[in-house]
């Protein structure tokens, strides 16, 4: 049994060999022996259980366990998280809704990019604005979005959104490019398709 209590809350390798060494009716270098093999399963054992709780911890990038403490570090980075991905998501879809609208959508094909006229910006850093406006205050009434994203759209905020949203987007590789000829915008799913067929020269 002298053995068995060797593992029960060991703090360290160091201190699980030293008290095998001292429990009584084992040779030191047997108890070295076998604690050390104990040891690397106890290990390997935990290291797979705390493998298994990380996979169970995540799922599409947020915690699926609960926080056990209310208003805990944990439950605000979990609703902080949730909370943004919505937000962002929402000015997103606008900004491609409103790209395309201008005669631009977005490719996964880098050699494609191109950089949006000024007036396009200006349109699309506006309809990016009134989306995120109405997402946080829902009320507001159509003038007075229209007199804040015409003084946001006066002070830069808008651009400084819009920028944002796009070099975000560039950096998980997706791009601003010319709107393919005859392409609609499909408002379920939030992006361009090909509605012609194209004609082959003879």
């Amino acid at each position: 049994m002298a053995i068995i209590e060797c593992f029960r809350n060991p703090e360290n390798l160091s201190s699980v060999l030293t008290c095998l060494r001292e429990a009584e009716g084992l040779s030191g270098l047997l108890a070295v022996a076998v604690g050390l093999a104990l040891w690397i399963v106890a290990q390997l054992s935990a290291d797979a259980k705390r493998e298994k709780a990380a996979e169970r911890e995540m799922k599409y990038g947020l915690p699926v366990s609960v926080p056990s403490v209310f208003g805990s570090p944990a439950h605000a980075e979990a609703v902080l998280r949730s909370a943004n991905q919505e937000y962002y998501q929402l000015m997103l879809a606008e900004m491609e809704k409103a790209l395309f609208a201008q005669g631009y959508e977005l490719t996964r094909d880098r050699l494609q990019q191109v950089v949006a006229d000024g007036e396009t910006q200006r349109t699309v850093a506006r309809a990016v604005y009134i989306a995120r406006e109405r997402y946080l205050a829902p009320n507001q009434s159509e003038h007075e979005l229209a007199e804040k994203a015409t003084m946001a759209s006066s002070d830069g905020y808008c651009a400084r959104w819009l920028s944002i949203l796009i070099t975000g987007s560039e950096q998980q590789g997706w791009y601003i490019t010319r709107r393919h000829q005859g392409a609609d915008y499909d408002d379920d799913n939030g992006y361009a398709f090909i509605t012609t067929t194209p004609t082959v020269n003879e």
